[in-house]
């Protein structure tokens, strides 16, 4: 995305390509997983003062008194940004905003889903006001197993790759997949293969599920396809919500502290952004007071 999705010019000054190093396992290491079944939002909590009120603190593990809420995904209305930015944070869905003929990212009031993470840094970084008109919440524990692994399999893929041992490719794959493995669509089918002989068993057993069956060829093999029940379609969709959103804090903690700072952006994508290269300096320094 460009500044301001405009083109941009810079004549003899040297701009640097300032890239994030492994963007999405540093998210996960900075995540967790919620525990439970989400609840419908009542009337009473449909708004960001009880929502802020009721979330979790950022390390909190458990339900505290009042901070009962581990996470939440709602449908807001954006009435109003106190902050426009020049790289926005505010993602205007066309399928929710059809009304709407403005560029996808832009400083406009309109109907935005979002999780914890989203609403938070949408408050902080541009204060937004909004109302919220539907969602779930979670109310259970949050496990921290994830940032604690994800954590160690860095730190072994740092000390392979001092010993130049090729396993740290290996690791460095893992670690990518993660995210990518979590937006999967549900599987919702799974594949099946039995001995002929206890075909008929088999089919008798589990015959409410069998969507189809055929021999294979040249064998005395039964491939049967069957549906799966909903609570093992291995969805983790909510978790990959919260990694992408953790990713994006991670990148507004960089780009809106050099916006604070008057320095200038031209381009920014998933885990880079294109400033002068005379600035990092100022940007590193100012970065490490805030964070």
């Amino acid at each position: 995305m460009l500044s301001d999705n405009m083109k941009q010019k810079s004549k003899k000054k040297l701009i640097a390509d300032f890239d994030t190093v492994s963007l999405y396992p540093s998210a996960i290491a900075r995540l967790y997983t919620l525990e439970g079944i989400p609840k419908v939002l009542k009337e009473e909590m449909l708004s960001t003062e009880y929502l802020m009120r009721h979330l979790f603190d950022d390390d909190q593990k458990e339900p505290i008194g009042e901070k009962f809420m581990s996470g939440f995904f709602v449908l807001i209305k954006i009435t109003e940004i106190g902050i426009p930015r020049h790289f926005h944070l505010i993602v205007c869905d066309p399928e929710l905003n059809p009304e709407l003929n403005v560029p996808r990212s832009s400083n406009t009031c309109c109907l935005m889903y979002v999780d914890h993470i989203t609403l938070q840094d949408l408050i902080k970084y541009q204060g937004v006001k909004c109302e919220v008109l539907q969602g779930y919440y979670y109310d259970g524990n949050r496990d921290m197993r994830i940032r604690d692994e994800v954590k160690k399999l860095f730190e072994l893929r740092l000390k392979y790759k001092k010993e130049e041992n090729p396993l740290q490719e290996i690791i460095k794959l893992i670690l990518n997949s993660i995210y990518g493995k979590t937006i999967l669509s549900p599987i919702e089918s799974k594949i099946t293969i039995v001995n002929d002989k206890d075909a008929i068993r088999y089919a008798i057993r589990n015959y409410n599920h069998i969507v189809k069956f055929e021999g294979l060829d040249g064998s005395d093999k039964t491939i049967f396809k069957l549906t799966k029940s909903i609570c093992r379609h291995f969805n983790f969709c909510p978790l990959g919500v919260n990694i992408l959103s953790m990713s994006k804090r991670i990148m507004n903690e960089v780009f809106c502290t050099a916006e604070d700072m008057g320095l200038q952006i031209f381009y920014q994508d998933t885990d880079s952004m294109h400033l002068y290269n005379e600035d990092i300096p100022k940007l590193a320094a100012e970065f490490k007071k805030r964070y």
